[in-house]
């Protein structure tokens, strides 16, 4: 065999090895990074799992306040039935201090009497209110005061020439 195809037949060999080398190299770089990531999300799992600890507690919070706010509704309402039940127990005569049941439910109606007829003040209020605004809306809008006078006309009156005759 000549000397230049031998010699080029060992070039080709060794482009073959370096190129095989460099797959090599990046199959073990890509190896070596992949096994780092896994390492490091190995070290994250744990924070992982108390995040999700911690989200799983948020979510029973968010779960729970609407009921924990009705409570607080339903405690203050109670607060406020106690205060008038005391209310209503002192406007009672001052010979009896213990009220029957009888007193405190024709106490009750007259309370609900006198709320139902606030309501219906509230409501005739509300309508007159929406019936001023619909009585404002629909009145022609105010004049000018005083009004304008008109422009001159810059065209002559009818019946003349204009200013050339």
């Amino acid at each position: 065999m000549p000397e230049g195809v031998e010699h080029g037949a060992e070039l080709d060999q060794a482009e073959d090895r370096q190129r095989a080398a460099e797959r090599l190299a990046e199959r073990q770089r890509r190896r070596g990074d992949a096994l780092r990531t896994r390492d490091q999300l190995g070290l994250a799992a744990p924070g992982i799992g108390e995040l999700r600890a911690e989200l799983d507690a948020a979510l029973r919070g968010a779960e729970v306040t609407p009921a924990l706010e009705e409570a607080d509704r339903t405690a203050a309402a109670l607060d406020d039935a106690h205060r008038a039940e005391r209310q209503a127990r002192a406007q009672l005569p001052a010979a009896r201090t213990e009220a029957t049941a009888a007193d405190l439910r024709a106490a009750a109606r007259e309370h609900v009497t006198r709320s139902g007829r606030l309501e219906a003040l509230r409501s005739t209020e509300q309508q007159a209110a929406a019936e001023d605004q619909t009585a404002a809306s629909a009145r022609p809008p105010r004049p000018r005061w005083p009004p304008r006078s008109p422009r001159p006309s810059r065209r002559p009156p009818p019946g003349t020439k204009g200013a050339l005759s």
